[in-house]
């Protein structure tokens, strides 16, 4: 595989430099890790990252302390010890807080469609930054992540108001994998945003067992037949939806 076709598939340049900077969890930094190991444009990328990193300390270095500055920072034993001790006192009381109030958070992590993670990154001159709702452009290219808490497969849809249904993942035919449970999951697409404007929306689904996508696209189509883009928030008949998008392409 070239280097173009990682390219396709590479996480966004935000989540590089926060790899870059140990900024990521664990396992969603093992899955960036993964892909950097065999992507050339990445490996590109971090070495970009790393110099400019590296001209920024050098223009932007502390000042030594001199002997004045020095007594500056002296302080009473008193105060040294309350500025040691207060991170202690906050941190018990706040692992104190989330015991006290565990059963409730569990209560509404459960109750977010079953935990699922599902992230839109949306790049645009050169900028990275998640996307949602909202107005979107020409040239926009869209990737996707994912976190299941179990191994699922996954499927996202574009709907346009004349009801043209376009599968962006996966493709119709190809054979499909379920992803694994419990680790941040880039999906192997890049969509570009076409010059068509108006109303569109995105539909996430979920399944434990793998949907046909031409059937799934049929059912979808069916079910969202006469009904205003903007007033779909479930679709029945169709189990596992788990998040939509409304974006207004303005050219």
């Amino acid at each position: 595989m070239n280097a173009l076709d990682y390219k396709e598939k590479c996480p966004p340049s935000l989540l590089l430099e926060g790899y870059h900077s140990d900024a990521l969890d664990d396992e969603f930094r093992t899955s960036i890790s993964d892909h950097v190991a065999m992507c050339p444009h990445c490996q590109d990328k971090l070495c970009s990252i790393e110099i400019e990193r590296k001209e920024f300390l050098k223009y932007n270095v502390l000042p030594q302390r001199n002997e004045k500055t020095q007594k500056a920072f002296l302080q009473p034993f008193w105060r040294i010890l309350a500025f040691r001790i207060a991170p202690v006192c906050l941190l018990m009381a706040v692992a104190l807080f989330a015991l006290l109030h565990e059963g409730q958070k569990v209560e509404q992590y459960i109750g977010l469609k079953g935990a699922l993670n599902f992230q839109i990154y949306v790049t645009r001159a050169n900028q990275t930054f998640i996307g949602g709702d909202g107005d979107y452009y020409q040239g926009d290219q869209l990737q996707f992540s994912l976190y299941s808490p179990v191994e699922t497969y996954i499927y996202v849809l574009n709907c346009d108001e004349e009801g043209q249904v376009t599968s962006y993942y996966p493709d119709p035919g190809v054979s499909q994998t379920p992803i694994r449970g419990r680790i941040q999951y880039f999906l192997p697409v890049s969509i570009t945003l076409d010059d068509y404007r108006g109303l569109e929306r995105i539909f996430v689904i979920t399944s434990q067992k793998p949907w046909d996508v031409l059937l799934l696209i049929q059912e979808l189509s069916h079910t969202i037949r006469n009904r205003a883009l903007e007033s779909i928030d479930d679709l029945d008949g169709i189990e596992g939806l788990q998040k939509t998008y409304l974006i207004k392409k303005t050219g």
